[in-house]
């Protein structure tokens, strides 16, 4: 069974969020007695929970209206109070301490002081870094504490209506578990497969069910080669091969997708090979059968497919129907998107032939150079984007400057540094964009700090953006350009040796100097030749 699912304390995430912000959180119930003291203080904590500071928080709370209140404990310290959480059982009320310099020189202070047997000079130090600016201040975090409450009261009323929604489908709290669970997991559309496998296991974990799998149909919509794939969880009695060719045979069976059924031994040749009843749920994608959910072999004390069973792996197979064709639009948007923003890349590339796939094989050379560094695959799928895009820029500098076969002068090389600064400026706005930005602005910046557009130097320089002036820098050293032929590949390797540390970062250098170049060469080719033939 599953384990039962808590929503956060919205009391400790409000906490915390104080704590962010260097603020010591009470507890006061409806009568003003703390039930709850500042936590997680460590030295300051003998100070905090003095007598003598727990009484007049006491008695100031006690004067406070509904509503938030910033009350004078003593000049310069004001105790914020803010009104209980309409939503709880209890009526505690949060509180905070804001005080200033003027508050640490003051009686109040020292008597706390004594009352919690601390010293006041290791208490003024120690409180130091808290210190505020006044009164206006206090009435500003006021404001900010009671927004962070009513956001936590959001989200608990958010919580609350999945757990209303998951208990109109089940029956038991198991059932509302599996499914809170399940709809945790929707949001990532980019690994279809894990979640199948996910909510499989968690449907096998909460039933009796020995096995538990889905099999899917030819639908082409699926994609991410999940077409008729069989997914299990637990261990079905008998050959996958014969039980994977049953369950296809099955989803080809005319109406099968009108309704759930329990297939018996006796009638039916699957439920036979696994030697049990063997429930079997359609699993519709946008109106279309995209596979069947199966369940077999059932333990426990009742060995029949109850009504309960039924409900649940009902449900799951809706929720897995609804993230199967969620994640296809999702795969269809992103298979889009990078055709777009491959297409502009292009664009760019073809304002000058000799440039002709010059940012696919930075994105090459760049992915490879980030697997080699500890990247993740889905971080290098990243860098592979901001290699894509990062001459975007270029699409604002004149033809004439970037076709010119001679040298450039000044102005013509000032239009060619502006080229970051443009691509930035055009891609900024694209929130899915945002994390590949850097690599856009910063792949002509040094490591020397002799650079551009920021003359950034050294770790300064974002990571990315290292990343793609190695790549960036090597490639263009490689390829045909107007003013020259592609350098020989022994002297170019010399030459970013020689850079390392200076222009480049010396760490990427070394790890790019070990990459495997024969798919970079077949790339060099295979542009070239459609250079020529576009000439």
């Amino acid at each position: 069974m599953i384990a039962r699912t808590n929503h956060a304390d919205p009391r400790q995430l409000l906490e915390e969020r104080a704590r962010s912000l260097m603020l010591p959180i009470w507890w006061i119930d409806g009568a003003g007695s703390v039930v709850s003291k500042a936590a997680g203080w460590n030295a300051l904590e003998p100070w905090l929970h003095a007598p003598a500071l727990t009484e007049s928080m006491m008695a100031a709370a006690a004067s406070c209206g509904d509503e938030s209140e910033v009350c004078e404990l003593s000049p310069g310290c004001w105790l914020v109070v803010l009104p209980a959480n309409q939503n709880r059982s209890d009526d505690h009320r949060c509180v905070t301490l804001v005080f200033t310099e003027e508050f640490l020189r003051s009686p109040l202070f020292a008597s706390i002081c004594r009352s919690g047997g601390a010293s006041e000079v290791i208490m003024r130090a120690a409180l130091g870094p808290i210190v505020r600016s006044g009164r206006t201040e206090a009435e500003h975090l006021a404001k900010v504490l009671a927004w962070m409450q009513r956001d936590l009261v959001e989200v608990v009323h958010g919580a609350h209506a999945i757990e209303n929604f998951s208990k109109q489908l089940v029956d038991t709290y198991e059932q509302m578990s599996l499914l809170y669970r399940i709809a945790e997991c929707m949001n990532g559309l980019e690994d279809p497969r894990g979640f199948v496998h996910m909510a499989c296991d968690l449907l096998q974990d909460t039933l009796e069910f020995r096995w538990i799998g889905i099999r899917f149909t030819s639908l082409r919509t699926l994609g991410r080669g999940m077409t008729n794939e069989l997914i299990l969880s637990g261990e079905i009695p008998c050959s996958h091969t014969r039980f994977d060719r049953l369950a296809g045979e099955l989803a080809l069976m005319p109406g099968i997708d009108d309704r759930p059924i329990i297939l018996e031994p006796h009638a039916h040749e699957l439920a036979a090979l696994v030697n049990s009843e063997t429930f079997v749920n359609p699993l519709i994608c946008n109106n279309n059968l995209a596979g069947l959910l199966l369940a077999g072999n059932k333990g426990g004390e009742d060995p029949d497919i109850s009504s309960v069973d039924m409900q649940l792996v009902s449900a799951t197979a809706d929720y897995v129907g609804a993230f199967v064709h969620n994640s296809s639009l999702y795969s269809e948007q992103r298979t889009m998107f990078l055709g777009i923003v491959r297409a502009l890349s292009a664009s760019i590339d073809a304002k000058d032939r000799y440039t002709r796939g010059h940012s696919e094989r930075v994105a090459h050379l760049a992915t490879e150079l980030a697997l080699a560094t500890g990247f993740t695959e889905e971080q290098a799928e990243r860098v592979r984007l901001a290699g894509i895009l990062h001459d975007m820029g270029k699409i604002g500098v004149p033809e004439a400057v970037l076709l010119k076969p001679g040298k450039l002068t000044d102005e013509e090389f000032d239009a060619i540094k502006r080229h970051p600064t443009i691509g930035y400026n055009i891609l900024k706005d694209i929130e899915p964009l945002e994390d590949v930005l850097p690599g856009v602005l910063y792949h002509h910046e040094r490591w020397d700090g002799r650079g551009y557009p920021h003359g950034l130097r050294g770790a300064n320089i974002p990571l990315l953006g290292r990343i793609l002036a190695v790549a960036d820098a090597f490639d263009a050293m490689s390829s045909d350009r107007a003013y020259r032929p592609r350098i020989a590949r022994e002297k170019v390797l010399m030459e970013m040796r020689s850079g390392a540390g200076t222009q480049w970062d010396a760490e990427l250098v070394k790890a790019f100097l070990k990459l495997d170049f024969s798919k970079y060469d077949s790339m060099i080719d295979r542009h070239a030749a459609q250079s020529a033939h576009a000439a």
